[in-house]
């Protein structure tokens, strides 16, 4: 999905499209995904750039990828207490803040306003983030989450027999 999920990325850094895209980690995210509308299709491009077209219902809202799926979009997040944020920022980016502050959620924000790429993600936000960047740290930590899974598998199955004596 990180391919798909860039492409659209890109195109909205392009046309100052608003996108504000949350990636599931380790904690579910059900009480989030239960405030928007669920979707459970394929990530594209083509999915990404209608959800968040501005003439749509569900573009104000946050889409959530979760288990390399679009599981609902629209959703809302919790905005940010801190204080000390510039009054640059908008909405999107307070809202990314505030639910980096509670999950462990990688939080992509495209500015409407400026175009700009950011990320939040751990209660930090990371502004004018280059494209390629984010894609090569999605596609780093994808791949060592997979290769973590593949570990806990072979380490929970049985150890091969002892051969038999001859």
């Amino acid at each position: 999905f990180i391919g798909e999920m860039m492409e659209a990325v890109r195109a909205a850094v392009a046309e100052k499209m608003g996108m504000l895209i949350v990636l599931e980690q380790d904690m579910a995210l059900r009480e989030i995904v239960d405030t928007g509308v669920r979707i459970n299709g394929e990530v594209s491009k083509e999915m990404l750039l209608t959800v968040f077209h501005d003439n749509t219902m569900l573009h104000d809202g946050a889409a959530i990828i979760a288990n390399n799926r679009l599981v609902a979009a629209g959703c809302i997040l919790p905005l940010t207490e801190q204080q000390e944020l510039s009054k640059i920022l908008g909405m999107r980016h307070r809202a990314a803040l505030g639910l980096s502050e509670v999950a462990d959620a990688i939080i992509v924000i495209v500015s409407e306003e400026t175009g700009m790429l950011s990320v939040a993600r751990n209660g930090k936000l990371q502004q004018a983030v280059d494209p390629k960047d984010l894609e090569a740290m999605l596609y780093q930590l994808y791949r060592s989450k997979a290769e973590k899974t593949l570990l806990r598998r072979a380490s929970r199955q049985e150890p091969p027999a002892p051969p038999a004596a001859a």
